[in-house]
């Protein structure tokens, strides 16, 4: 394992990137708190570096946004605040997702009812969009779909703004309190959870078409799903977190039956997280014994095109001490993989950065509750 190292520079500080032609360039991010990481790569591929979301704990307004420049391998925290020093409350409350789309870096606030808008190339403020309670979000031409927990009686919807006029245009009712969303061949798949009013769980994923927003079906999977992705073979996978009781937390598989997607079947898992690279699908989360003491847990599924087929692998990230492990992520163009770790949840977090050996390469802190990561190509 490399020794990391970091020096901490504290005053204004300007992060100048250029990009691989003339034509794509970075200006300035100022930031008061930057790492330079002293094993830190030089090659982010086709990425110049990433953003990374921090939740912060619910209403704290403590959610912040940090940058990593692939060039220069250094780290900068906080930089939000101080690239739009105008803007009253700064980022916001409880930040659950974000990504880059078209030039433009979206966030979504949920304890601030509102997606942020910046550009990527500046983090620089554009505007919001108002949308209650939103959870995660996803884009299919001029338009953004964001979930929301926030709709008629029980049911969540999902709401479509267009992403030039930041206008809200329609909503659609889908399952309990959605959360993940992704778009694939101009489909929306939308996973949904738990309505906490009501103490009932869900177990679909809604299909809805993106150019109408109307819902095609409803495919079951496991209980208290959150977040979806597809692999290679054309497979929907999802994390359900199971009821906390009698129904287990699972990666739950649906595969295409004629037209529609049905459940292939479920793997034992505690995931908070997990990503797709190579024909693997890694998470990472927590599990619990019966006396409530935490304890990381890591997956490795190498998928098939059926799900009998699929197999689990060891599941090995050696050379950092993880306490609490939220997301994980990869840099598709270099197999750099990152975890971030949430630790106490109420204190700064740290990402560790892995080669494509699962071995560490460097690590930072990062703000409170480490959450999101989205790269910036060149």
């Amino acid at each position: 394992m490399k020794h990391q190292s970091y020096i901490f520079f504290f005053g204004a500080c300007a992060l100048a990137l250029s990009a691989c032609s003339d034509d794509d360039f970075l200006p300035s991010i100022t930031s008061t708190d930057v790492q330079v990481i002293a094993d830190g790569t030089s090659d982010g591929g086709e990425y110049a570096g990433f953003y990374l979301l921090n939740e912060g704990n619910m209403g704290s307004n403590k959610c912040t946004l940090d940058f990593y420049d692939y060039s220069t391998a250094t780290y900068y925290r906080n930089i939000y605040a101080e690239n739009n020093p105008s803007v009253a409350f700064e980022l916001g409350d409880s930040g659950n997702d974000m990504q880059i789309y078209r030039d433009r870096l979206y966030i979504v606030l949920t304890g601030s009812h509102k997606v942020e808008v910046l550009d990527a190339r500046t983090a620089k403020r554009i505007g919001q969009v108002d949308i209650s309670s939103p959870r995660c979000i996803a884009f299919a031409g001029s338009k953004a779909f964001v979930t929301s927990t926030v709709g008629d009686g029980d049911k969540g919807t999902v709401v479509s703004f267009d992403i030039e006029s930041l206008r809200v245009e329609h909503s659609v009712a889908v399952g309990y309190s959605p959360e993940g969303i992704i778009e694939r061949d101009g489909k929306l798949y939308v996973a949904n959870s738990y309505n906490y009013g009501a103490g009932a769980f869900d177990n679909t994923v809604s299909v809805i078409d993106a150019a109408s927003l109307k819902v095609d079906y409803a495919a079951e999977a496991g209980t208290n799903l959150r977040s979806l992705l597809f692999d290679n073979h054309a497979n929907l996978w999802a994390i359900a977190s199971g009821n906390y009781f009698d129904q287990a937390a699972e990666l739950s598989c649906l595969a295409k039956d004629g037209k529609n997607y049905s459940y292939a079947g479920g793997i034992a898992a505690d995931a908070s997280s997990f990503v797709y690279y190579k024909d693997h699908i890694y998470t990472v989360g927590v599990g619990y014994d019966a006396s409530w003491n935490a304890t990381p847990v890591y997956t490795d599924l190498r998928t098939a095109a059926r799900f009998d087929d699929v197999t689990e692998e060891a599941a090995t990230w050696t050379g950092a001490d993880i306490m609490t492990p939220y997301n994980i992520t990869v840099n598709s163009s270099t197999g750099e993989f990152y975890i971030t770790d949430a630790r106490n949840y109420t204190s700064s977090g740290r990402v560790y950065a892995f080669g494509a050996d699962h071995k560490l390469r460097w690590s930072a802190n990062t703000g409170d509750i480490p959450a999101k990561i989205a790269f910036l190509s060149k």
